[in-house]
């Protein structure tokens, strides 16, 4: 499964580069990117693992590792902090 979202993002990342992803998951997308930009376990283009932040209960969690600008063009994945 995961591998399968894995590709999803990537995928439609080629597709959004390519000026041919779908409106929905582009404003998806931008949505999702929007919060990754104000996030302070963000490093970079990565979701940082040697980060932890808090989720809108104040529970801690460690960023997933993934590539951000990937990530959020995955319709089923998660942000690991449930900010999306």
């Amino acid at each position: 499964m995961i591998l399968m979202q894995i590709a999803e993002g990537w995928f439609n990342g080629f597709l959004k580069d390519l000026n041919l992803l779908d409106e929905k998951t582009k404003k998806l997308g931008e949505s999702r990117m929007s919060v990754c930009l104000k996030c302070p376990i963000r490093t970079g283009d990565r979701c940082d693992r040697n980060k932890a932040g808090s989720n809108k209960h104040g529970i801690p969690f460690n960023g997933c590792g993934c590539i951000i600008t990937k990530k959020t063009l995955c319709i089923e994945c998660v942000c690991p902090g449930g900010h999306w």
